[in-house]
């Protein structure tokens, strides 16, 4: 445990400012519009950036252990909400493992295969699922944190924010990357 500890803000940092970097060349591929643009950046699709996302979800793992770790006696609702947090942080990233990496590198969704029909579809599934599941397990975290008055309870607030945020993938929203980014700077510098 102590291993994931002193993990947990490295983790949490490199996993915000990939996303950033997924958000910013999505923004730059795509368009800011529903209208998708079709670009290729940097030798990518949007599409082929979000494989990304993947590794993202398991760094956010190991930042929200990491700040679960430092509540001193969790009792039940702390145990379930870690629960959740992990289930849900990992059926994210299987879901945007299906959904983005089942795409050959430098095509597009409206190219076969589709978002539609095959592993792309039940990666949607399963990623609203983890979503759902990491919402509620952000939401009791936070409960937890603010419950036991820990100095750093609004670090889940800012966790909590993200559960809903990563509901669509598909355009990723930044307040994610952000909230991850700065608690990864809070698991370093204050807690």
């Amino acid at each position: 445990m102590a291993r994931i500890v002193r993990w947990g803000g490295p983790a949490a940092v490199a996993g915000g400012l990939l996303w950033m970097l997924v958000w910013a060349h999505g923004l730059t591929a795509h368009g800011p519009t529903q209208v998708n643009e079709k670009e290729v950046v940097l030798g990518l699709t949007w599409m082929d950036s979000g494989k990304a996302l993947a590794a993202c979800f398991p760094l956010f793992l190991v930042g929200a252990v990491a700040v679960w770790a430092r509540i001193e006696h969790p009792g039940p609702l702390g145990q379930t909400a870690l629960a959740f947090t992990v289930l849900g942080l990992v059926l994210l990233a299987l879901g945007a493992g299906l959904q983005f990496w089942t795409f050959p590198w430098g095509s597009y969704a409206d190219e076969a295969p589709r978002f539609d029909s095959g592993a792309p579809k039940y990666g949607g599934i399963v990623q609203a699922l983890g979503s759902t599941v990491y919402t509620a397990g952000s939401l009791l975290l936070a409960v937890t944190l603010l419950r036991r008055r820990k100095r750093g309870w609004w670090v889940g607030l800012l966790i909590l924010v993200t559960g809903p945020a990563s509901f669509f993938l598909t355009p990723v929203l930044p307040v994610v990357g952000l909230a991850w980014l700065l608690v990864g700077i809070m698991l370093l510098t204050v807690l």
